[in-house]
């Protein structure tokens, strides 16, 4: 119960003061930024993601700037070591701090690099039907399958999640 309480109070303290923050100068030491990190770091000593040990968290509010759309990741070493590549779980920050997705997303960096952004989207969209397809279990657990994520975006980094 204790992670529960400081992975809630750490994601609603990033919800409540991001948008503060990026009026700021970026700051990896900055209480958001901490904050962000404090509910990675709590996600992974969870006891669901502790007794997994091929899972790494790593957590990103940007480098240098502050990003549009933070973001906590869950990568399982069997399938990547990056956001850049892959598939994981991620939590994604909406732009505006409006909420935030649990989603089971891909990494966009690698794909756009090879094929261009217009390509690199279409390619993610089609693997991301193919995945959704692949396990529609997930709808008797909540999870929407629809590919509908709106992170409150209109270009960047942030609309190529939503592919």
């Amino acid at each position: 119960m204790a992670d529960e309480n400081v992975i809630q109070k750490n994601l609603l303290a990033v919800l409540s003061g991001y948008q503060g923050a990026r009026s700021e100068k970026f700051s990896a030491n900055h209480p958001v930024a901490l904050a962000l990190q404090e509910a990675a770091r709590a996600l992974e000593t969870s006891p669901p993601v502790a007794k997994r040990r091929t899972i790494k968290l790593v957590a990103s509010a940007g480098k240098g700037n502050w990003a549009t759309v933070p973001w906590i990741s869950l990568l399982d070493e069997r399938e990547t070591k990056t956001t850049q590549r892959g598939v994981y779980v991620v939590f994604l920050f909406r732009a505006d701090m409006s909420g935030v997705y649990l989603t089971l997303n891909q990494g966009v960096t690698e794909p756009k690099e090879k094929l261009g952004r217009p390509m690199a989207r279409d390619a993610l969209q089609g693997r991301a039907a193919a995945i959704r397809q692949r396990f529609p279990e997930l709808a008797k657990h909540a999870f929407a399958l629809d590919g509908e994520i709106d992170l409150h975006v209109e270009a960047g980094l942030g609309a190529d999640y939503e592919s």
